[in-house]
C-alpha cells in the first residue's frame, strides 16, 4: 500500500512479506520500520539492533532521560543504581594490568591529561548512608 501526497510525491509505502511487515525507506525500497511478527522492531534496515519489549532487545546504546527499573537494580536520573550485586569479569591477557581490569575509574569530567588539580583525580567512594564517608 502506497501513500502520496496531494500533488503526487510519494510519501510512504506500507509492506508485508509473510513473516514481516512494516514501512518501507522509498517506493519499494529498502526497510525503513520492520516489524518481524511475533519478534523484534528493526529500524533502518538494520538487522543487528531491535526492541522487543517482551524479550530481549539489542541496542548499541541507549539513553534514559529518567528512572530505569529491571530486575536486580533501580537506577535514578542521577546515575544512582541501588539493589542487588553486580559482579564484573574481564579476559585476562598478556597486556597491560589496566587493560586486563574488570573496572576502571576514570578521572572527574573525562578531562584527560588538560587538567592537574586533585579534584579531577578517579576517586571511589564509600558512603554509609549519613553516618560515614570515605574516599580512596
Amino acid at each position: 500500500m502506497t501513500f502520496y501526497s496531494s500533488n503526487d510525491t510519494w510519501m510512504s509505502t506500507f509492506y508485508a512479506t509473510g513473516s514481516d511487515y512494516g514501512y518501507l525507506d522509498g517506493e519499494y525500497n529498502a526497510w525503513d520500520l520492520r516489524k518481524d511478527k511475533g519478534g523484534g522492531l528493526y529500524l533502518n534496515n538494520n538487522t543487528t539492533y531491535f526492541v522487543k519489549p517482551e524479550g530481549t532487545s539489542n541496542m548499541n546504546a541507549a539513553t534514559f532521560a529518567g528512572r530505569v527499573t529491571a530486575v536486580g537494580f533501580t537506577s535514578t536520573s542521577s546515575n544512582v543504581y541501588t539493589g542487588g550485586m553486580s559482579s564484573f569479569e574481564t579476559t585476562l591477557t598478556n597486556n597491560e594490568d589496566w587493560e586486563n581490569s574488570p573496572i576502571s575509574i576514570l578521572e572527574r569530567g573525562n578531562v584527560g591529561s588538560t587538567q592537574s588539580a586533585d579534584k579531577y583525580a578517579p576517586n571511589l567512594n564509600f558512603h554509609w548512608s549519613s553516618a560515614v564517608s570515605k574516599s580512596l
